[in-house]
């Protein structure tokens, strides 16, 4: 139900008219109990009055038995006082002259409820109840008792005149409400009047416009009000155009500002994408001559020579190798820096990957007087899901360090199942050594970029400072957690905790080894394999050639991706190994293009050669038509699984 809106004159108006009401309705209800109280009290004392009268003029005539003249004065007096009941009796009682209208009840003796045995009565007596008004009177002459008057007047008469006072009073109360409301109008008139200027002047007030002189001229407290405005409208004034002076002023600047933020913003843009290309060029730069310095290396070490010459040999591949690390940490830092770092999210077997993280270091162990222990509970899961090369990165910078601070002793690898549900794990990989220690100062800076705790040991031991600080944010973005705990001559120990979704396990129709076996190519099978390589740097060229002159196979050779498109034109290779970056046309285009060719490119196997292909770079190189991928410096092995695998391509 919606509430009823008034302005506030018709408030006004309604507060008075409802004080008039409940004023004029109250004195009305007082003076009508009054007047009944009133007016039944004069009827008492009039028809006691009557009654009196009458006694003294029947006295004679009861006395002398005169009925008629009886008769007459009783009707009289009930005539003239509208009486209910009028009779006079004897002296014994019976009724000697009745006044109701059939005058039935004569002879008969005289009742009444109010007194038992009216023959003996000899009082005078007034009865008041809600229905009548009784007068009962003993009549004497002398002393000799001569009849009974008894009189009754309804009150029912008393009802119809109080209706009539009553008519009277609410006429007075319509009266009233009537001049009340007259009174109300005039009156909130005269104090609304003003304020419903103000109301009416307030839209313009609010454009600029001035309160009217004959609201502010008054004495009361309205114009009080209405100056008071006046002079605040005049400081809201004020302060508006201040405000407003302050808020263009404001507006320039953040105009400014935001000019300079875009082309701060634009700059450190332009730098960003300067600095990734920069990287990637260099990385490839870089890259380009430590691919020919680690696999002429390692084609010499695999070769009859001296032992002299071997050692010499090896440093040349190791310091490469170090490099090598140090460009691809440099790198990962970067995508850190820049959000772009890509996890992967695929199912891998936990122990697996640890089993090989051991192998890669039994070597080293060896070299020194230490003990490697590894342990590698049973009740881990088969397979779980994350990304594999980013934990098996973790765990082997964690190790690397290790042996590299530790010179006796033991190094200790030990992976321990937390918590085990149904769908998740939680591991916690720890790597503890024997070796020098962190001071605990340097602990809280440990994973920073470039820190070494001591200068000394950076002279002494190598490294870059950047392979904590990369396992710390690779831990974060993998949602783990990398912590250490260490004092200066009682070794360190690094643990790495994280929770893995534990994948489904389906079983193989094959056993394993017959899914991963591969059979290595007949001196038959290499003579039928026609192979491109795309490479436009001559040492490449040279290192490519050497490897597969080892394993006894040809080649022809494009020096950039237009020429390799020509040459596939015109012959049908069993396999293609496309260099990434090369001049007039690059490897993705050139594989696009090769696709493009006949139903047989389109199966093909095209091997891409890039200097440092992240997990982005892969998935983009998969997506321009690439078949695999093989990272530069090329690994002998590795070169040879591709061949064994996509080597039969058109010999089936």
């Amino acid at each position: 139900m919606s509430k009823l809106r008034l302005n506030i004159r018709g408030k006004v108006v309604l507060y008075t008219m409802s004080v008039v009401a409940m004023t004029v309705a109250a004195m009305a209800v007082f003076f009508a109990f009054e007047q009944r109280k009133v007016l039944e009290t004069l009827l008492s004392e009039q028809l006691i009055t009557a009654s009196d009268i009458l006694s003294r003029t029947i006295n004679k005539d009861l006395a002398e038995k005169n009925i008629d003249d009886l008769n007459t004065a009783l009707l009289s007096l009930k005539r003239s006082r509208k009486l209910d009941k009028a009779i006079i009796s004897d002296e014994t009682g019976k009724i000697i002259v009745d006044g109701t209208r059939k005058n039935k009840k004569k002879g008969h003796t005289l009742s009444s409820p109010y007194i038992q045995d009216l023959t003996n009565y000899d009082g005078w007596d007034v009865f008041d109840n809600d229905k009548e008004i009784v007068i009962v009177g003993a009549q004497f002459n002398g002393d000799d008792r001569i009849g009974v008057i008894y009189l009754s007047y309804p009150k029912k008469n008393i009802k119809k005149k109080l209706l009539k006072i009553y008519e009277k009073i609410f006429y007075i109360f319509l009266s009233f409400m009537g001049f009340g409301f007259i009174f109300a109008l005039v009156f909130s008139g005269r104090i609304v009047g003003p304020l419903k200027i103000l109301a009416e002047k307030a839209p313009l007030i609010r454009q600029g416009g001035t309160i009217p002189l004959s609201v502010i001229a008054r004495n009361d407290e309205i114009g009080t009000l209405s100056r008071t405005l006046a002079l605040l409208i005049k400081d809201l004034k004020s302060t508006n155009d201040e405000l407003k002076d302050a808020a263009d002023t404001l507006e320039l600047k953040v105009r400014e500002r935001t000019k300079e933020l875009e082309t701060a913003t634009f700059e450190a843009q332009k730098a960003d994408q300067a600095k990734s290309a920069f990287l990637t060029t260099m990385s490839h730069e870089i890259r380009t001559p430590l691919t020919a310095i680690i696999g002429f290396s390692d084609i010499l070490l695999q070769k009859d020579i001296p032992d002299e010459d071997r050692k010499q040999i090896a440093h040349v591949y190791n310091a490469a190798k170090s490099l090598l690390i140090i460009i691809n940490d440099i790198l990962d830092l970067s995508q850190l820096d820049n959000n772009k770092m890509e996890i992967e999210k695929e199912p891998f077997n936990l122990k697996e990957l640890l089993e090989a993280t051991k192998k890669y270091f039994v070597a080293d162990a060896e070299q020194k007087p230490i003990k490697f222990i590894s342990i590698i509970p049973d009740n881990l899961p088969e397979k779980i899901i994350g990304d594999t090369t980013r934990v098996k990165q973790i765990l082997i910078n964690l190790l690397k360090n290790a042996f590299k601070f530790t010179d006796q002793g033991q190094v200790t690898f030990k992976t321990s199942v937390l918590s085990l549900e149904a769908n998740k794990v939680t591991v916690e990989f720890s790597v503890e050594d024997t070796g020098i220690g962190i001071p605990l100062e340097a602990q809280e800076q440990l994973f920073a970029h470039f820190f070494q705790a001591d200068s000394s040991i950076s002279r002494k031991y190598g490294g870059s400072g950047l392979g904590l600080s990369i396992c710390k944010r690779l831990s974060d973005i993998m949602g783990g957690e990398l912590n250490v705990s260490s004092e200066p001559g009682n070794g360190s120990r690094f643990w790495f905790t994280m929770t893995f979704d534990i994948a489904k396990v389906y079983a193989s129709k094959k056993p394993k080894e017959a899914e991963t076996k591969v059979t290595p190519l007949t001196d038959e099978e290499k003579k039928n394999i026609k192979i491109l390589v795309a490479e436009d740097n001559l040492v490449n060229q040279k290192l490519i050639e050497a490897l597969l002159t080892k394993q006894g196979l040809k080649f022809d050779l494009a020096e950039n991706g237009l020429e390799a498109l020509k040459m596939a034109e015109k012959k049908k290779y069993t396999l293609l190994l496309m260099d990434i970056q090369m001049p007039e046309m690059d490897g993705l285009e050139a594989t696009g293009k090769i696709r493009q060719l006949s139903d047989y490119y389109l199966k093909a196997p095209i091997i891409a050669i890039t200097a440092h292909a992240v997990k982005g770079d892969v998935k983009h190189f998969k997506d321009a038509g690439m078949t695999e991928v093989l990272n530069k410096p090329i690994n002998a092995k590795e070169l040879i699984t591709v061949l064994t695998t996509y080597g039969r391509h058109d010999q089936s």
